[in-house]
Parts: C-alpha cells; structure tokens; sequence
C-alpha cells in the first residue's frame, strides 16, 4: 500500500538525502556513548573521547524552570548573586562535569569521523547534553570567578571551548558543527570577561592566547562539513531513488496524486520534479550543485558570490536547492561569525598583555582586514561588513546577516 509515511520517505526522502540532513539527524541519535567510549578504546591517544562519552552518559539532565534564566544571565553576566538553582543543577550534574572538564584537557581529543559508506555522520550521542553540560562548565567557570580564583576560572572557560573545537573539525558534519558553534559562543562570552578581569595574571592571561590560537588553527572553514553532506548525499543517492521508483510503480496514479496532494506546494513540487528525474541524472545535478557550493564557500567571505535563488536557478532546475541550501548556507556565516568573535578576544588578550602588533595584525574572516581597535573594544565588522564604529552589536537572532559589528571588550 502506498502509505502517506512511506511516501513521505520514498518521494521527498530523495530530496531531503540529496543535502544528507535527514540522515545526520537519525543516526545522531541512533549512536551512543558507548560507542563513543568504544571508539577512543581502540584509537590508542584519544584518551579524551573517553572523558566526553563518560560525560555524555553521566549527564543528569538539563536544568528546569528558573535556573534556564539563570544559566543564560550567569553566562553572560557572571556569578552577581546566590543562584541556588544553578548551584543545585551543578550538583546532579558533578560526575557528568567531572567528566566533561576532563575531556577539555586533552590536546589531541578526536571526535569520530563521519561514516560516509554506511550512509552515516559523526554519531554525536546528544546534543542537548553537549550544550548543556557547556553552559554549566561555563557557569562553573564563572563560579571561580566570583570566588576569586580567575586563573582556574577562565582555564575552566577555555576547555569548555576547547572542546567545542571538536565538533567543528575535520570529518565532521553540519549538524556536529552547529553545536561546536552554538558551544564555542558560549564559551567565549566568559573568556572574553575573563581576559580583561584586572585580577587576572599577566603570565595565565598569556598562556590563554596559546590555547585560542590553537582553536582558532584547527577549526578548519565551512567547507570541510558540506564536503561531509555531499558525501553522504552522493553514497545515499541512488538506494533511495531505487526505492522511491518501487513505490511509485506500485501506486496507482491515484494514490500518488492523492499523497501529493498532502504536501505544501513548495514540498510538492519538489516532489514532482524528483518524480521526474533518473538516477543519473540526480547524481548529476548533486555533484554539479554541491561542486560550485564548496568551490564558492573556499573563497573569503567577501569574495563570496551570493548563493540566493537566481545563483541556485543558474546551476538546477531542481526545487530542492532553493528550499534547503539556505539552512546550510545561514550555517556557513554563522561559523564565521563565533570564529570572528574567537579572533577578537585573540586581540583583546594581545592588547591585555602589551602586544598592540600581534592584536594590529589578527585579521577579521569577514573583511580579510585587521579587526578594528578602540579604546573599549575590539571588533569585526559582521555579516554585513558595514562599519558600525562598534556601537551596533551583532545578534544572529535579527537575521544571520544582519546590520551589526561582532565587539569584544578589552
């Protein structure tokens, strides 16, 4: 029977597989900890992934109610006043802590690479507990910082970032990556503060430029992830256009009209014109898409062309690239944004410690230029590489590429 679920899959599972998000999000979920922890068992010196898979399967469960608030304040702001709710969740979440602290000690900690033959990505067991276990490390961090204890505060902010860096490596996929992004901010908002702290010594504060640098080298561009996508989009292709062509043929042209008639008219048509195609001809149009994506997304940003949906129209007629490779792209300067952010608090930290000509010449990913100095901040000019003299702060949430300058104080 052609059900609506298998339609669903058969039809506009071709469609969604070409970008390979479908897949990423099922098989994130379908691998745990355990194999995590298995994998760093038989990969001597990645002792790290064991920590981060303990981690994972430590973790008690995010925060409830007020202390979301408080995280998020704390974060941003410090340690101000009692949090006993942020005190209480730090308490169910020790061991997992323990753990997640640990991981962020190990300078060669390596995350799984994509599986790209089995159709699979990084396996990354939960992204919740990633995010969360980030922002109460960062809390801790900001903790020590209202005890007194910056030197231990901010090394505890910068394995928080360390860590982040993982998700956004080499062989990882965009899903992997959005949470290394979403992590690494985080973890930022308190190094920034923690640079700049007058109780700071000069010698830690020098060494926290070391550890930035290295997050900075090895966090390789955008293009590493969608080289990822395309893969698996490419190895997934022509088993899923097989069995959407079976279940065409044994529907009626009743049934599938009637399926059809289900989608919204975007997603239908899209569907149709998957309908339409051979599999040699989807391979075709994947490789020639994804070829101009990458090629388009190795260049600076401001050499960039714009990839709307006349640059989309220009490379396929197929729907699909105008519906989803937005997603992808909005991915992509998002990425730059929290590396443009990761390089100003590289100059703020060169400024704390006299070196005006390394922090003169630490350039802006999204310019190509040197980051812009004040005497209160150091900054990028963002997105829109509009120079907003560092008094319009960027937000993500008012659009990805929005008016704003990306401002870390010094």
């Amino acid at each position: 029977m052609f059900s609506s679920r298998l339609s669903w899959r058969s039809v506009l599972g071709v469609a969604c597989l070409l970008m390979a998000a479908p897949a990423a999000s099922v098989n994130l979920q379908a691998q745990g900890a355990d194999e995590w922890a298995a994998h760093a068992k038989e990969n001597e010196g990645n002792e790290g992934l064991g920590h981060l898979a303990a981690a994972l399967k430590a973790f008690a469960g995010p925060p409830q109610g007020s202390a979301n608030e408080a995280l998020t304040e704390i974060i941003r702001e410090g340690w101000r006043q009692p949090h006993p709710e942020v005190v209480e969740a730090l308490r169910q979440n020790w061991e997992a802590l323990g753990e997640f602290h640990k991981a962020g000690g190990y300078q060669d900690l390596r995350l799984p690479p994509a599986d790209v033959a089995n159709f699979k990505s990084a396996g990354t067991p939960n992204f919740l507990a990633t995010q969360v276990l980030t922002k109460l490390l960062v809390a801790r961090a900001r903790q020590l910082e209202a005890e007194g204890q910056v030197g231990q505060a901010l090394d505890t902010a910068l394995r928080a970032a360390w860590i982040a860096s993982f998700y956004m490596g080499d062989e990882q996929p965009i899903l992997s990556r959005l949470i290394g992004i979403a992590c690494l901010h985080i973890s930022l908002q308190a190094v920034e503060d923690l640079i700049r702290n007058p109780a700071a010594d000069a010698e830690v504060v020098r060494g926290a430029g070391s550890q930035l640098y290295r997050i900075d080298q090895r966090i390789p561009g955008m293009g590493s992830a969608f080289m990822v996508e395309a893969a698996i989009g490419r190895a997934q292709l022509p088993e899923m256009h097989t069995e959407m062509r079976k279940k065409m043929e044994a529907a009626t042209p009743e049934q599938v009209e009637a399926e059809l008639a289900k989608l919204p008219p975007a997603q239908r048509a899209m569907a149709k014109e998957m309908m339409n195609l051979d599999s040699e001809s989807l391979l075709a149009g994947h490789e020639k898409v994804w070829r101009a994506v990458l090629e388009n997304m190795d260049r600076p940003y401001r050499e960039r062309e714009t990839m709307d949906s006349a640059w989309f129209d220009r490379l396929s007629p197929n729907p699909i690239y105008n519906m989803m490779m937005p997603n992808f792209l909005e991915a992509g300067t998002r990425d730059d944004a929290v590396r443009a952010r990761l390089r100003a608090c590289q100059a703020a930290r060169a400024l704390r410690i006299g070196n005006a000509e390394l922090a003169a010449s630490t350039k802006d990913p999204f310019t190509g230029d040197p980051l812009k100095v004040t005497e209160t901040s150091v900054y990028s000019l963002g997105p829109d590489a509009a120079d907003q003299q560092g008094q319009v702060l960027y937000d993500p949430t008012n659009g990805t590429v929005s008016a704003g300058d990306v401002v870390v104080g010094r």
